[in-house]
């Protein structure tokens, strides 16, 4: 339920910031979620935000295994997922989106397969307007975790 929360007030935040509303207010706790990235002098500011899709996610079987919801790629100049695979089975990853916040949208682009105990990043540029990841292992793992979480760069 925690996980639901933070994610709810992460995509508020995208939501506002997008939508003008100023990012030196730090004390907001809904842009709280946004890290501003300073762009070399005489290029503009963009802002980088950070969904988590997985957060130390124990997985052990081999089912597909679904975020709590996507991010909206709306806005958005590129994307790149972070997986930190700390599970002692490799772990594969799918890339989904949809037209909406559906978290079991459908496959596009091909899939990574992540090794065990790595971090390790997905860059793509498969574009739909609402993005994220589904996972699954081979071999059903029996100790670790997974995190996941999607950069997102304002266009």
């Amino acid at each position: 339920m925690t996980l639901t929360r933070n994610l709810d007030r992460q995509m508020e935040a995208i939501r506002r910031i997008l939508n003008g509303a100023p990012d030196s207010d730090e004390s907001d706790p809904l842009l709280q979620g946004a890290e501003v990235v300073n762009a070399p002098p005489g290029f503009p500011r963009k802002r980088i935000f950070y969904v988590t899709l997985f957060d130390r996610y124990p997985i052990r079987d081999t089912n597909t295994h679904f975020p709590i919801r996507l991010a909206p790629l709306s806005g958005m100049r590129w994307w790149a997922f972070e997986v930190f695979n700390d599970l002692n089975q490799s772990v594969n990853v799918y890339p989904i989106g949809g037209f909406g916040d559906n978290p079991r949208s459908g496959r596009i682009g091909t899939y990574q397969t992540i090794a065990a105990n790595t971090l390790e990043p997905i860059v793509t540029d498969d574009w739909l307007p609402w993005y994220g990841c589904r996972v699954d292992c081979s071999t059903a793992p029996t100790t670790g975790t997974l995190s996941i979480r999607l950069a997102l760069a304002e266009a």
